[in-house]
């Protein structure tokens, strides 16, 4: 390691710092306690590796002009200026590049963060390049690929730290998604109390800006059969409202209003196993039916070019052209207390 420059007032409260260091040093393992002069993030903590590069301090500013750390895992390089190093708050213009295996890593271990507690990551491949300026961060790309899948994400975020960041970016994921309940879910999704969703397998193609989201495509497979989409959500990290075109077959085992808490089915309810082939257009207010074939039990039941207007206004409105293939009254009054009272058969 080389340094040259000079430091002026060392016994003084802020000793005047004008330093070029240029190195390559072989590193333990550290964190931010070990640094309490450069006002690291809290928790920050960085493994064992190799240091090299050039970084020069000067006023309470430091620029890295590149600076390499390489450790078993991979390699990261950073280039840019940190102002204020010694002030309150620092202004980053950094810009990253990298390729690391990572191992498994959940919100706790990035205190700094501040992810929502329930944020958990499997173990895969970091690569790809991401800017640091002011409060906004892009990527130009960056992608994570683990064994369960692969997430990308191409282009910027605005007002990090702010109460509501500004999204521009393209993302792309193919990704094996154990199954959920509402407790892991993350903040933002807003699920009922008691939701749960099954292990998937999910293909999304999207483009978030602002707070919408643009669904060029997003295909859903779990083991009851496929659901696919397309189309636009309005205010998705607000109140979410969809314009979406669905289209899926389902092979549903049968189930109760037990199974589904969360729906606010009346006590007691339950239906038998049953088979859904839906192509359906529409938003929380109304729903266009272009074509919907059900069978649940002896039931086979078809509707086309339908349409269920007033959703969110307690009293929705009907349109729809139905076909019945069979019937079984003895069946369909066995779906809930208040219909098996009728005694149809």
């Amino acid at each position: 390691m080389s340094v040259e420059g000079s430091i002026v007032s060392l016994n003084a409260p802020k000793p005047a710092i004008d330093l070029t260091v240029e190195t390559k040093l072989e590193l333990p393992a550290w964190s931010d306690k070990d640094l309490p002069w450069v006002k690291l993030p809290a928790g920050l903590k960085l493994p064992a590796g190799t240091l090299s590069g050039k970084a020069v301090y000067r006023g309470g500013n430091l620029a890295l002009a590149p600076l390499d750390f390489a450790t078993g895992a991979g390699k990261l390089s950073v280039q840019g200026a940190i102002k204020g190093v010694d002030g309150e708050k620092p202004a980053y213009d950094l810009v990253v590049e990298t390729r690391l295996s990572l191992p498994a890593w959940g919100a706790a271990d990035l205190p700094w963060a501040k992810l929502p507690a329930t944020v958990k990551v499997p173990a895969g491949t970091l690569a790809g390049k991401a800017s640091y300026r002011g409060d906004d961060v892009a990527f130009s790309p960056l992608s994570f690929e683990a064994k369960d899948g692969r997430l990308k994400l191409d282009g910027s975020i605005k007002g990090l730290d702010s109460a509501k960041p500004v999204y521009d970016l393209a993302i792309q994921a193919d990704l094996d998604l154990p199954a959920l309940t509402e407790a892991e879910l993350p903040p933002w999704a807003k699920a009922p109390k008691g939701f749960w969703s099954p292990a998937m397998k999910l293909e999304l193609d999207g483009l978030l800006r602002g707070g919408d989201l643009r669904l060029n495509a997003l295909k859903v497979k779990t083991a009851a059969g496929s659901v696919e989409a397309s189309g636009l959500v309005r205010k998705l990290l607000e109140k979410p409202e969809p314009e979406l075109s669905l289209g899926g077959k389902l092979s549903l085992p049968a189930w109760k209003s037990d199974d589904l808490a969360w729906a606010g089915l009346p006590a007691g309810y339950q239906i038998p196993a049953s088979s859904w082939d839906a192509a359906l257009s529409g938003g929380l207010d109304e729903l266009k039916i272009r074509s919907l074939r059900v069978i649940v039990g002896k039931n086979d039941v078809e509707v086309e070019n339908g349409k269920i207007v007033a959703l969110t206004g307690g009293a929705p409105l009907f349109t729809l052209l139905i076909k019945c293939r069979s019937f079984s009254l003895e069946e369909l009054t066995a779906f809930s207390a208040e219909t098996r009272e009728i005694g149809l058969d």
